[in-house]
């Protein structure tokens, strides 16, 4: 199963805990508007943030910075940087996520465009996880 956990203002954050259920997050769960966290450079957890539908996204998503901490944290602890003090993580909405070509591609593959970086402390999220 899924790891769950709520934002600081209550939006949904879906993390996997194998490749497959990375790829079930990223193509199954997400949606294109949904905003999606992986840590940079480094093996880990796909993590989405759910969104509700927003007509200015670019606005919403400044107003939700937190929400954006939160779940990029919780990407950072469920990676292979979670005993570092500071880790990257690579964010971007769905929309811009593709599978690598099919001779390549393996569980867990994605290919990213318009990529944002972050850079935060890992966060397990017990405080905000759901059973």
């Amino acid at each position: 199963e899924f790891m769950r956990f709520r934002s600081p203002s209550g939006m949904e954050v879906v993390a996997g805990r194998s490749s497959k259920q990375n790829d079930r997050v990223t193509w199954g769960i997400a949606k294109d508007r949904d905003v999606w966290f992986h840590a940079r450079g480094i093996g880990g957890s796909h993590v989405v943030l759910i969104v509700p539908k927003s007509d200015d996204e670019e606005e919403f998503l400044k107003q939700h910075k937190e929400d954006l901490v939160f779940a990029a944290g919780v990407a950072a602890f469920y990676s292979k940087g979670r005993k570092d003090t500071k880790v990257d993580v690579s964010y971007t909405p769905r929309r811009h996520l593709r599978p690598p070509p099919a001779r390549v591609r393996r569980p867990g593959m994605v290919m990213m465009k318009k990529e944002r970086v972050v850079t935060v402390v890992p966060n397990d999220g017990s405080d905000a996880r759901e059973s």
